[in-house]
């Protein structure tokens, strides 16, 4: 029988993909030795040999340390005789560093490509790959699930109003903006914004019309929350009654929980990913169906 494995599962996302593939769930939290180097064992070894195991665990923060865990698991795995290793992998950290500065050269998301697939990975599933592109440094298969059909349902169930826009922070949203927006009949705003700093933008303008008075602004990434704060700052100046955001993965970084909070967002919806604490406008949505539903169909 396959089995779900992780190193740690603070959203609960593991126990929900495991729960509803009928698998049991194997927690292999890692041990930090005393000079920070850290190590991952299994408690019961020969209960991996011979069986597929799906691996659920975000390379999230602490991102290097979590970066580094996953490849050691999948190795245990391998050592432990895993005939399959499957990764869930539903937020990729360094996806965002396809590129080198070094013209036409990979960046660093080559290198964690690499040494994921040298653990021992068999086949991997991401979840809203910020950078499709990513796919192309392994030679298992990858496979990337969108989230846009069930986002947009999400929306039809939670969102009454049906004055809505879809409205995109930058170029890079655009398309996901028009195929959530294209099921539920509404119209979208792409905004164009330029970076000033490493982690800061300004809007610099917008395409698109809309004569709604609810904005939803939709990407796969929240980090520090600036530019979605800033489109939803011009939103409400341009008329909007409400912003409400829904973003995939929640990094969240800094004190972004706090900004949002602050903010001139009515709701901030994101998926549980990337743990997140609930806050009085940051809502969690459970996104194990949908990946249940897709590793389902190589088991």
């Amino acid at each position: 029988m396959p089995i779900v494995a992780a190193l740690t599962d603070q959203t609960q996302l593991a126990a929900r993909v495991a729960q509803r593939l009928n698998l049991p769930l194997a927690l292999c939290p890692p041990v930090v030795f005393s000079d920070g180097e850290v190590h991952v064992a299994l408690e019961d070894p020969f209960c991996f040999r011979g069986q597929t195991v799906i691996v659920v665990q975000s390379t999230c923060a602490p991102v290097n340390e979590t970066t580094l865990l996953v490849p050691f698991l999948v190795h245990e795995l391998k050592n432990a005789g895993a005939a399959r290793v499957i990764g869930v992998i539903p937020y990729m950290g360094y996806s965002r560093q396809e590129l080198s500065k070094a013209t036409g050269k990979s960046g660093h998301a080559w290198v964690i490509a690499q040494m994921l697939e040298r653990a021992g990975l068999d086949e991997i599933f991401i979840l809203e790959l910020h950078e499709p592109a990513f796919k192309d440094f392994f030679s298992i298969p990858v496979h990337d699930i969108l989230l846009r059909d069930y986002i947009a349902q999400h929306i039809r169930n939670t969102i009454s109003d049906q004055s809505l826009c879809i409205v995109a922070p930058d170029d890079g949203a655009e398309s996901m903006a028009t195929e959530i927006a294209k099921p539920l009949g509404v119209s979208t705003m792409v905004f164009q914004k330029e970076r000033y700093a490493s982690d800061k933008t300004r809007v610099i303008g917008h395409s698109g019309v809309s004569d709604g008075k609810v904005a939803i602004i939709v990407d796969d990434i929240i980090d520090t929350g600036g530019t979605a704060i800033n489109v939803c700052d011009v939103l409400k100046r341009e008329g909007f009654e409400k912003v409400f955001g829904y973003f995939v993965h929640p990094v969240l970084s800094g004190n972004a929980c706090e900004k949002i909070q602050k903010s001139g967002f009515d709701t901030v919806f994101v998926s549980n990913s990337i743990p997140v604490r609930h806050t009085k406008n940051i809502d969690i949505f459970d996104v194990s169906e949908v990946i249940a539903h897709h590793v389902s169909a190589v088991l």
